[in-house]
């Protein structure tokens, strides 16, 4: 086998291109400013606390699912770009909001045109921080007769401010790490198995990819009713090392509820050429997806 066990598995390279940055970054200010419009308009009109709760909630995987778009967008190849994007958009969004949200507690108006206009206080936050704090002492509403005033409404800010960051930051760490060539500037397409497998052993399977290539694909087994594996290919023409991935899937019943569970238990192992063409050829695996962004 041509992949040696030393570089078994695919590793990051953690650079970026410049360019693609930029991209990324521009679909992100773009959106944190729409979102953080929005979600002041929400809040500003809505009366019911609990429902702004879950708005809030709904701005966080919002901005979540944006962030890992424009790292992709941006072929963020480190798990701590993406990380920073996910922070700069929670934090910029969350910003944006209160350029809005403030003009329109004191009445200077709903307009966009007026949010523009507010949205020039995140280059001198000092007006807007005042208006903040003055906020802080009026209050807004309330939660049983309770006022969002003083220490209590800090609170809530903060924990505003911690879900609407802390989803699109959580959103980042769990992100599937997709091989990217550095030689041609792009990500691998992703072909699936269609036929679901039984591995006996993933680790004993490792082995034999590396030791023998195709041929450990006489391990698997049928699948079964409980339990079995999908396999996923990365594979891209021209290059000489492709990527391998299973997921378990086991399946649970408890009276009439069906729990399906999903495990990687195999992450970007490293086949060679052969191999992959083996797979698509012999297992009839099929593209996903050729991620061309």
């Amino acid at each position: 086998m041509q992949v040696s066990t030393s570089s078994a598995y695919y590793e990051e390279s953690r650079s970026i291109t410049p360019a693609r940055l930029g991209i990324g970054l521009l679909l992100i200010i773009a959106i944190a400013i729409v979102f953080g419009y929005i979600y002041a308009l929400i809040m500003y009109f809505s009366p019911i606390v609990y429902l702004n709760a879950l708005v809030c909630v709904g701005m966080g995987f919002g901005l979540g699912m944006i962030a890992s778009y424009a790292a992709r967008l941006a072929h963020l190849r480190s798990t701590a770009w993406r990380l920073g994007f996910a922070v700069f958009a929670g934090i910029l969004a969350y910003l944006c909001h209160w350029c809005a949200y403030i003009p329109m507690v004191f009445n200077d108006g709903l307009s966009p045109a007026n949010y523009l206009i507010s949205l020039g206080n995140l280059f001198d936050p000092g007006g807007l921080w005042v208006m903040a704090k003055l906020l802080n002492v009026m209050g807004v509403w309330e939660i049983r007769s309770i006022p969002n005033t003083g220490f209590f409404g800090q609170v809530v800010w903060l924990a505003e401010a911690l879900i609407i960051i802390g989803i699109p930051v959580y959103f980042a760490w769990k992100a599937k790490v997709h091989p990217y060539s550095e030689k041609q500037g792009r990500y691998y397409s992703l072909y699936a198995v269609p036929a679901p497998y039984t591995i006996p052993s993933p680790a004993l399977f490792v082995q034999a990819i590396q030791e023998e290539g195709f041929g450990a694909f006489e391990l698997l087994e049928e699948p079964r009713a409980q339990l079995f594996h999908m396999i996923n290919l990365y594979y891209l023409e021209g290059e000489n090392r492709h990527y391998l991935d299973v997921t378990k899937v086991s399946v649970s019943r408890t009276g009439k509820e069906q729990k399906t569970t999903q495990t990687v238990v195999i992450d970007n192992l490293a086949i060679d050429t052969s191999t992959a063409k083996q797979m698509m050829s012999e297992l009839g695996a099929q593209l996903q997806s050729e991620l061309s962004l």
